[in-house]
This record gives structure tokens, sequence and C-alpha cells, in this order.
């Protein structure tokens, strides 16, 4: 059997859980491609969770270390992260792809690391 370990979140912010594992991912282009693989129900949902908390969350981000975030607050950091790719879904093209965007296999992200 396998288990499966779901990544949590800071305490206060359990309802959006649900989203964790579809929405917080690490680089941009998991999140990019999780937006196109996405329904727009599913962006649109997530979008409707998350931007009434945005305000808490960010504040709550601020108050912690700039670099060296635990486990949660990665998490919910990430879980930002997916709203601004999700938003892009649900504010301006309403579907999950770029209208007249290039086909996502011609993308390459770069990891840029910075000072």
């Amino acid at each position: 059997m396998t288990m499966i370990c779901e990544r949590a979140l800071p305490a206060g912010f359990e309802d959006l859980q649900p989203f964790v594992a579809k929405w917080a991912k690490a680089s941009e282009a998991e999140r990019h491609a999780e937006r196109e693989n996405s329904t727009i129900a599913e962006a649109d949902a997530f979008y409707a969770a998350m931007l009434p908390r945005m305000e808490e969350i960010l504040g709550w981000l601020a108050g912690q270390p700039a670099h060296g975030l635990d486990d949660e607050a990665a998490t919910l950091l990430d879980l930002a992260n997916g709203l601004v790719e999700a938003s892009l879904a649900t504010e301006v093209y309403r579907q999950p792809e770029v209208i007249n965007g290039f086909d996502r296999s011609r993308l390459h992200f770069v990891q840029v690391s910075g000072s």
C-alpha cells in the first residue's frame, strides 16, 4: 500500500487544504502546467476560495523569514503563487489555456538564481 503525504498548511488556513495537492506547486513550470491541465470550473473554484483570503495570507507570509520558510509556510506561499497562475484563466482568458498563445511544449522555463 502506498501512502500519500499531503503538504500541510499553517493553522488558520485549513479550509484551503482541499486545493493544496492540485495548486500548491513549487515551480512556475508546474503551476503553468497545472493551470493548462485544469478545467475552468476547477480554476474558478480555487480562485473563489483563495481571493477573499489573500490579504490574510499575504499578511501572514509577511511575518515569515524571507529565506528558509518552514514546510507549512512554503506550502502557503506555493498556494498563493498558484492563485496568480489560476487568475489568468479566471480573470483574463476564461479558459485554462492562453488564447492564441504558444503551445506549452514550446515553452522552456529556466531557474534563475539571485544574489
